[in-house]
């Protein structure tokens, strides 16, 4: 096997960890997180608790005033 283009080994882990993106309406903490430390439920939301101020229902979304 010959490599013609060496690929982003960050880039894929990245993606294989499925890093979403947070914002807290209560702090306006903006955070990533991977799919080990998020919560997926109906509809494809998905939420997880805020590192900073620790609100536990921070949704995936808009990152509005930011």
């Amino acid at each position: 096997m010959e490599i013609i283009r060496e690929g982003n080994i960050e880039l894929a882990k990245q993606k294989r960890r499925k890093i979403r993106l947070f914002w807290c309406e209560d702090c306006g903490c903006l955070f990533k997180a991977g799919n080990d430390e998020y919560k997926e439920v109906a509809f494809g939301n998905r939420y997880c608790e805020c590192p900073c101020c620790g609100k536990e229902d921070v949704y995936e979304g808009s990152c509005q005033n930011v």
